[in-house]
């Protein structure tokens, strides 16, 4: 009997938690430092552990996606970091939007 009386860890099995009054079963992952219960809402043995996989895949798969931004997004991020600089003078930020496009003339014209 676990000491708290509900939920207990299966030795075997890591990931893998049963709470004992109802006997359902719930998988444990953390990911990023944060932990995360989720129920498999099964209690046969063979459906818990596929359900068990499929949990740890998705959410391991979920936790390495990052969002990438289109170019417009990607030009308003720059700008917005560009006024957000102290150190590069009023004056000088338009400079910093001219390059890409020399650069793209220049390109262009090879």
């Amino acid at each position: 009997m676990p000491k708290n009386g509900r939920r207990h860890p299966l030795p075997k099995v890591p990931h893998l938690r049963k709470y004992v009054i109802s006997g359902n079963h719930f998988g444990k992952v953390k990911i990023i430092s944060k932990t995360i219960r989720r129920s498999l809402q099964a209690k046969l043995w063979s459906t818990v552990q596929l359900k068990l996989k499929g949990l740890l895949n998705a959410r391991r798969e979920g936790c390495n996606k990052v969002a990438v931004p289109n170019l417009s997004e990607a030009v308003e991020i720059y700008g917005r970091k560009l006024n957000a600089d102290v150190n590069i003078k009023p004056g000088r930020q338009a400079a910093f939007f001219q390059i890409p496009a020399r650069t793209a003339a220049t390109s262009r014209a090879i």
